[in-house]
């Protein structure tokens, strides 16, 4: 008796270690779903969700994952396809969301120098500098920037430009180009973060602390962590990361309202839905 005792302890322990697998028949494909992923093999990464989710049905992340990366997929073939050129940058603005949301920087930079290329404008050359300049393409950046008419430079343009000057090592450029930018209180966040990067490329910490100030209150609560997490990876500021002054701008207090919800953007499909303020 002692001895199926201990038999049958033992299956059960080995059923207890096997558990987690039994129960998540669907990581396995999940997994080798987010390695393709990472490597941009958006196809790959599609069938290798699709089996996750046929592996266990019930999982509702497997099933968005797959469905999000479908689309993907869907809007790289209409992008490649598209003829239309305002129809080319809305799908270029989507795709290059998902792409930089996933760290995918080639794939990003594809579809920017594609745009670049046939349209030729200020907003074009803007993403592509950004792209190039987030994977240390300096050089390329700053002929990029350098090449848009004066009459349609701005405020971004000109910050990224001296971003891109300093890391070539040329400061004076650089100063010259950033003691010509001002910043307007009622700047947009992707102006205002690109202002403040420049300050800290230049050396000017006092204006870049204010204006990451002027960043972070315009950053929605819900946002404010992710957002902390991208200024601390950002290579101009590396030199502030001990500064006292530095971590009070990141800690600023969000004056933009939000509600206690789902985070969405609408009340569609809002798990709170009817339950809400925003709602009622």
């Amino acid at each position: 008796m002692r001895t199926c005792s201990l038999m049958i302890l033992a299956m059960l322990t080995l059923l207890a270690m096997h558990t987690p697998l039994l129960a998540d028949p669907g990581e396995p494909a999940y997994q080798r779903g987010e390695q393709l992923l990472a490597e941009g093999d958006f196809s790959g990464a599609m069938a290798a969700y699709a089996s996750a989710v046929r592996a266990d049905r019930d999982n509702r992340d497997y099933a968005r994952r797959y469905m999000l990366v479908r689309r993907v997929v869907q809007l790289r073939h209409q992008f490649e396809n598209e003829t239309d050129n305002d129809r080319l940058a809305y799908l270029a603005r989507a795709l290059r969301q998902f792409y930089l949301s996933h760290h995918l920087h080639r794939p990003a930079l594809d579809v920017d120098r594609k745009v670049y290329d046939r349209l030729g404008d200020t907003r074009s050359a803007l993403a592509l500098a950004d792209t190039q300049l987030a994977m240390g393409l300096n050089e390329e950046a700053a002929e990029t920037l350098a090449g848009i008419p004066e009459d349609s430079q701005n405020t971004s343009t000109r910050a990224l430009h001296a971003i891109a000057l300093s890391r070539l090592g040329q400061g004076d450029q650089a100063n010259r180009l950033a003691g010509g930018v001002n910043l307007p209180k009622d700047s947009g966040l992707g102006v205002t973060y690109a202002v403040a990067r420049m300050h800290a490329a230049t050396g000017n910490r006092e204006r870049a602390v204010a204006a990451l100030k002027q960043f972070f209150a315009a950053v929605p609560p819900s946002q404010q962590a992710g957002f902390r997490d991208v200024v601390r990876g950002c290579p101009e500021f590396a030199s502030m990361a001990t500064s006292p002054a530095f971590t009070a701008a990141l800690n600023t207090p969000s004056k933009v309202s939000e509600s206690k919800c789902s985070g969405g953007k609408s009340c569609a499909g809002c798990p709170m839905r009817g339950n809400c303020p925003s709602s009622q």
